[in-house]
């Protein structure tokens, strides 16, 4: 059976999903407004040691924030996500 149908199959069986119009059903304006944090401590920006992310101006950036920066160190079994050995 070849694609052509298999697709008037779909659609006459009403089995074919909407079509993608490119364009989103709800924006978001880019503010999101809190009566109060309630982050017990500082929010932490951790990311790993690339270039970007130890950079001065990205650093700067973060605290500006009031972000706590922290980097993972050079290699951690805890960060890269695998499991451990049993």
């Amino acid at each position: 059976m070849n694609h052509k149908r298999a697709y008037r199959l779909m659609r006459q069986g009403r089995l074919l999903l909407q079509r993608h119009t490119g364009k989103p059903t709800r924006t978001h304006d880019g503010l999101v407004v809190t009566l109060k944090s309630n982050a017990p401590h500082p929010v932490e920006w951790l990311s790993d040691n690339g270039p970007v992310d130890t950079a001065k101006d990205t650093r700067d950036f973060g605290c500006s924030l009031g972000l706590r920066v922290c980097t993972t160190p050079s290699y951690s079994p805890r960060a890269t996500g695998w499991p451990r050995p049993s």
